[in-house]
Formats: C-alpha cells, structure tokens, sequence
C-alpha cells in the first residue's frame, strides 16, 4: 500500500489559493491507478482535483506524451496559452508541456541544472501565487 503522503512545502495552501481565485485545476501523474489515487487520497489531495485526475495507466499514454496533456487541457475546457504545468521532474513534466505547446513552472527546491528554459523556476510554491 502507498504511504507517500507528505506535500512539499506550501502545496495545500497554494492549490486552495488558487481554487479560490477559479483556477481550474487538474492532476497529471504517470503510474499505476490504485497506487496514484491511494497516494492522492492520503495526502488530501482529492479535494482539489475531483474527475481531473490522468493517471498514465488510465489514459493509455504517459508523460511526456503530449496526449496525457491534451486530455487534461480537454477535461477543463482549457486553451493552451491559458494553461500553466507546475512539475518537479524536468524530462516529463516540463520538457512534456514545451512539446505540447504550453507554458511550464519547473518547481526546482534543489537548484538541479536543466537542459533548456522553462517559462518559470523557483524553489517556492508560492511563486504561483503571484502567476494568477
């Protein structure tokens, strides 16, 4: 049974910030279903994202396949210069979202040197604050 469920600093209250501001909100993950909604569940997450949540293993294609990206984008009736993906891991999340066409926060806290830029970088979630 997963029992990852620590947050990164900041994570709750930021996605409620930014619920609150109307954001509409998705959850990208690869992995395994139980095991992603188990985690995603024990960390309280489930609140934020209802039915916005892309498990790889459910929609047939992981990141950084640009097709888990546009079924997310799909899901909330987004559009591509509208749309921000908040990632830790810079080869799925972010070099995905630069395939894809939309613009990407790399949430970096260890200073890890990336190949290319992305739109934004921090150490701090709460930067996204600031971006709404």
């Amino acid at each position: 049974m997963p029992t990852k469920t620590k947050l990164v600093p900041y994570a709750s209250m930021v996605l409620e910030y930014l619920q609150n501001k109307g954001c509409q909100l998705a959850l990208l993950t690869n992995g395994f279903r139980q095991v992603q909604y188990d985690k995603i569940r024990n960390c309280g997450l489930d609140r934020f994202f209802g039915n916005r949540v892309f498990i790889s293993e459910e929609v047939g294609f992981h990141k950084p396949n640009p097709k888990i990206f546009s079924a997310a984008i799909t899901s909330i009736n987004g559009k591509k210069k509208e749309t921000l993906m908040v990632g830790d891991n810079f080869q799925t999340d972010i070099e995905g979202a630069q395939v894809f066409g939309i613009d990407q926060y790399y949430y970096n806290p260890e200073g890890q040197p990336c190949d290319g830029a992305p739109t934004y970088m921090g150490s701090d979630l709460r930067d996204l604050m600031d971006l709404v």
